[in-house]
């Protein structure tokens, strides 16, 4: 077996690593949530306070935007520098907004933390194409989603009570993790022999042209891309309100967020199983299907049982999107260009967020968030069944599709 097959082939350090670089990504609008009401009374009055707030929140994910553009320079100079100074960047303007509470200031780090971040995410995942082969790939690409369902449940719940006790900033200390994160990075995370000699081997090769880059798997890759993001932002985004026309309260809201967490902790850890025999693009047709069922489902619940069952259906096919979509296209990006290919995968998953009002926002102010949800999950079964014809009939794995050809 090689060694990039074994999940501890690269060492404990890289995979402990990978495994707690997305710890900064949960925390961009989970620590500044509980505490958005209190901090938007701070920053004007009425309709200013909230907008200001609002805008502090979604900042982050426009300078994630320039990920492709982090990554670009990580493909050129090595991943590892820039890897420290995004983790670096992250940490100190998540910790320098608890000494500021002017607006502007707040805006600045607040984009130069989504940058951090943007970063920092794109480079672990081109880690992971550089370091891991096959099942390793698909299986630590698994782990990182289980493990970043995990981070959020605990960031959600400790933000919560942090702010409730101590004021709105007060969950930002938690970025305080990314001190000892960085030094570990700085100490421990660094390549071995066989690595530098493969780093070496692909600085001497050709470097991919930008063209062959973007070619129109890669263009529709990023267009889906945007479209799982909005599937996957739905249940942020748009849920609450569809759960409040329900007769639900917040608390009805965080009992429905729970079970789909727990579900797509679940369903990350059968990814490898999956992909034994699945192409991962037949995933994601298949998390589609789920997304249209479970969608609609939450729709036409009727009762709090009906909103569980519903939620584990959209838990389950959220949590198959991005690792079946990078691992995709981790096969098909040359390593000189991977970092920034993962910066296009994160940098265009924070485009949803945003379209999700100008998309929705007609259909819910005439036909109510009850419709939305079901085009939203008629628009997901339209593009499993176009993802299948664009199969041509390769549904089933490489692998799979191998073995049937050598029994005949």
């Amino acid at each position: 077996m090689k060694e990039t097959e074994r999940l501890l082939g690269p060492g404990w350090a890289i995979l402990l690593f990978l495994l707690t670089a997305v710890i900064p990504n949960t925390f961009t609008s989970t620590l500044l949530a509980p505490g958005l009401p209190a901090l938007a009374t701070q920053l004007g009055d009425g309709a200013v306070g909230v907008t200001r707030a609002q805008l502090l929140m979604t900042i982050p994910g426009v300078a994630m935007l320039l990920s492709p553009v982090v990554g670009a320079f990580a493909d050129r100079i090595g991943p590892r520098r820039i890897m420290l100074a995004c983790l670096a960047c992250d940490t100190a303007a998540g910790l320098g907004s608890l000494l500021t509470d002017d607006f502007a200031t707040l805006l600045v780090l607040r984009f130069m933390l989504g940058i951090g971040v943007g970063g920092l995410m794109a480079i672990s995942l081109s880690m992971i194409g550089d370091y891991y082969d096959g099942e390793a790939r698909t299986r630590m690409l698994a782990y990182r989603w289980a493990a970043m369902c995990v981070y959020t449940i605990v960031a959600v719940q400790l933000a919560g009570y942090l702010a409730t006790h101590f004021g709105w900033s007060a969950p930002l200390w938690l970025y305080a993790v990314g001190v000892p994160l960085f030094f570990f990075a700085l100490f421990c995370v660094r390549p071995d022999g066989e690595r530098r000699a493969r780093e070496t081997a692909a600085r001497a090769e050709a470097v991919q042209p930008l063209r062959e880059v973007f070619s129109g798997t890669f263009l529709l890759a990023m267009a889906g891309n945007v479209f799982l993001a909005i599937a996957v932002y739905n249940a942020y985004a748009q849920l609450p309100f569809l759960l409040k026309a329900k007769g639900y309260s917040s608390i009805g809201y965080a009992n429905v967020m729970l079970p789909m967490s727990l579900t797509s902790i679940f369903v990350s850890l059968t990814l490898v199983r999956l992909r034994r025999v699945l192409h991962p693009v037949a995933i994601i047709a298949l998390a589609l299907v789920l997304f249209a069922v479970g969608t609609s489902a939450l729709a036409l619940a009727q009762n709090a049982g009906h909103l569980v069952v519903a939620a584990m259906f959209v838990g389950a096919a959220t949590v198959l999107f991005e690792p079946a979509l990078s691992g995709f296209l981790l096969e098909k990006i040359h390593p000189s260009r991977r970092a920034m290919a993962m910066g296009g995968i994160f940098g265009t998953f924070h485009l949803g967020p945003f379209l999700i009002p100008f998309i929705f926002g007609g259909i819910n102010s005439r036909y109510g968030f009850a419709t939305s949800f079901h085009v939203l999950a008629a628009a997901a079964l339209i593009g499993a069944v176009l993802l299948v014809i664009g199969l041509r009939g390769h549904v089933r794995s490489v692998a799979v599709a191998t073995q049937r050809v050598a029994a005949a």
